[in-house]
């Protein structure tokens, strides 16, 4: 038997957006769709140690957790130094999600307990954003290393997630801070596609039925 697995992929219509946000500083902003059971400690840690060897990036990063965070979650992201850097939205509809999606810099997906990939990658692709991925091997980590998509991190490597915040960092600074993979690529995952794709799948599956019926 064959298997052919399809992603789920992203709507376009989804992306089009009518009310965007408009970009009104220069801070570096990432963005991190997340849900009540996500674990954000070790990713706060290491943003709280690359504050504190360097106090001026306060006035430069802006990391915005949009979804379901737990009350203990939300209580460190206010601690100092994080304060006025991390910020909570508690808004679950998908427009608010795409919408920061569009106006982010770089988007951090953390996936410690997925086993499938999230919505938000495909939309981070459809968006043309460079993604960190904070996973154990898996879904997640296949992805983003298959189409070059950004950075790998287990998730509970304070020190690997700070390597990479720095490099992101680092890159913005430069004014290189872009995707590594051409818009072809958000074609590839655009449900339109996939699902022509399926229907293709389907029509070889009957024609070798049909094959195999006059043999």
């Amino acid at each position: 038997d064959r298997f052919v697995c399809l992603p789920d992929g992203y709507d376009t219509k989804e992306m089009e957006i009518v009310n965007k946000l408009d970009k009104v500083d220069d801070k570096l902003r990432i963005v991190c769709p997340v849900g009540i059971n996500t674990t954000h400690q070790y990713l706060l840690r290491a943003i709280k140690e690359v504050l504190k060897e360097n106090p001026s990036l306060r006035d430069l990063l802006r990391v915005e957790f949009i979804g379901d965070m737990d009350e203990e979650q939300q209580r460190l992201t206010l601690e100092f130094p994080l304060e006025n850097v991390c910020f909570y939205i508690e808004d679950t509809s998908s427009e608010q999600e795409i919408r920061r999606l569009i106006a982010a810099d770089a988007v951090l997906i953390i996936a410690d307990k997925e086993r499938n990939v999230p919505q938000a990658i495909y939309r981070g692709i459809a968006a043309m954003k460079p993604i960190m991925g904070l996973c154990d091997k898996g879904a997640v980590e296949n992805l983003i290393k298959k189409e070059n998509l950004g950075w790998v991190v287990p998730f509970s490597s304070t020190a690997g997630i700070k390597s990479v915040l720095q490099k992101i960092i680092d890159f913005y600074k430069k004014g290189v801070l872009k995707p590594n993979y051409s818009s072809e690529l958000s074609i590839k995952y655009e449900k339109k596609a996939i699902t022509q794709r399926l229907v293709e799948v389907f029509d070889k599956v009957i024609n070798e039925k049909t094959e195999d019926s006059h043999l």
